[in-house]
């Protein structure tokens, strides 16, 4: 586990963080984790019973 694993993995444990959050380009954290080859983050994410893939009903202000 790197930084950014433990990182996640400790936001994780929140259950105020919302895993499904679009960025302004629509992307949500798995999606860009998948796409930046963060393997390990992507992992933690994915394993979230909540985490969408491509979650498409919720956007950033």
């Amino acid at each position: 586990m790197n930084g950014k694993d433990g990182v996640v993995k400790l936001l994780l444990e929140r259950e105020d963080v919302d895993v499904n959050l679009q960025d302004e380009e629509g992307r949500t954290p798995l999606s860009r984790a998948k796409m930046e080859g963060h393997r390990g983050v992507a992992k933690l994410l994915s394993e979230r019973a909540s985490t969408a893939p491509d979650h498409t009903t919720r956007t950033t202000r």
